[in-house]
């Protein structure tokens, strides 16, 4: 019996911090003036081994069709809080063609029960610069009890100049398919 009520109290705890990030994420959008678009789903990976995958710039290939390149420009290891980089990216946009180029400041770190979070905001490359693309991003990812699985959730925020706003939203929801149909495909190849 007393077993049984502790359970309890560890998945109360455990839905308290899944509610404050549900959320913090609706705060988040709120905010937002663009178009953006939140996914969720489950990868066959662990926290760890997702979020290093995430992270690798020669891996980006393996899930973001789209890309075309992705460089990190400079890295600042083991901060207090986690870690962050500088990181250049350019990708293909999809139905209207041409390139993005992107620069953007990405921090990760851990968060409870051996999850983490990964937020990427784009950034000017000189004072005074306006950002052509700007975007924000959240990754949060959360391991599913009992298994080397990982429950991702991300939101996404862009406002992108050559693609339409009415196309926009179409545009991120496609591509978030891509992203959670690829990353299952290597999850079932071990990377």
């Amino acid at each position: 019996m007393s077993q049984q009520r502790s359970n309890r109290g560890v998945d109360g705890n455990a839905r308290t911090r899944s509610a404050q990030m549900d959320r913090f994420i609706a705060e988040l959008q709120l905010k937002m003036q663009s178009a953006n678009v939140r996914t969720q789903g489950v990868i066959d990976m662990a926290p760890l081994d997702l979020k290093e995958l995430l992270l690798d710039c020669g891996r980006v290939h393996l899930f973001n069709k789209h890309s075309m390149g992705k460089k990190d420009i400079c890295t600042f290891p083991r901060l207090r809080t986690g870690e962050a980089k500088i990181v250049k990216n350019v990708m293909k946009v999809p139905i209207v063609g041409g390139t993005v180029q992107t620069l953007s400041l990405t921090h990760s770190r851990s968060i409870e029960n051996g999850g983490f979070i990964i937020v990427s905001q784009s950034v000017k490359e000189q004072p005074g610069e306006t950002i052509s693309n700007p975007f924000c991003s959240i990754s949060i990812l959360r391991p599913v009890p009992n298994s080397d699985k990982t429950e991702l959730t991300n939101v996404a925020q862009t406002s992108s100049v050559p693609i339409p706003n009415f196309l926009m939203r179409k545009v991120g929801f496609l591509g978030a398919i891509d992203f959670f149909k690829n990353l299952r495909g290597l999850s079932q190849l071990n990377y």
